[in-house]
């Protein structure tokens, strides 16, 4: 960083420079809730509501694999589903996972795990 005041955001250990206007409120959202900040190759991303939000939004076609964070058939599937990330990208398919079982049932959703596809 050469200038202050700065924002930074640490994705896995790496960090990424918000080289836009702090003042701007609207576009440092647009920025941290956008799919480069939170994009990793051959990673299923993780989300919030919010960010989920915006993915429907901006995407035709979005993929959510709901689960529960201590759950083994939810990690064994989430292994699974890891290895056709990248397949779902060439497809402009975005796929995320989301650990929140209160705003899965907004979509209907009841079970966990469960995949929903959204278009």
């Amino acid at each position: 960083l050469h200038t202050l005041p700065a924002l930074m955001y640490f994705r896995k250990k790496k960090p990424m420079v918000y080289d836009g206007d702090l003042t701007q409120a609207d576009r440092v959202l647009d920025w941290l809730t956008s799919q480069d900040v939170f994009e990793i190759k051959n990673e299923i991303e993780e989300v919030n509501k919010k960010m989920l939000e915006k993915l429907l939004e901006e995407n035709e076609y979005v993929t959510v694999f709901f689960y529960e964070v201590n759950s083994e058939e939810s990690k064994v599937i989430m292994e699974k589903l890891e290895n056709i990330d990248s397949e779902t990208d060439n497809f402009d398919i975005t796929f995320v996972k989301m650990a929140d079982p209160r705003y899965a049932r907004k979509w209907g959703v009841t079970n966990l795990p469960a995949i929903v596809y959204f278009r």
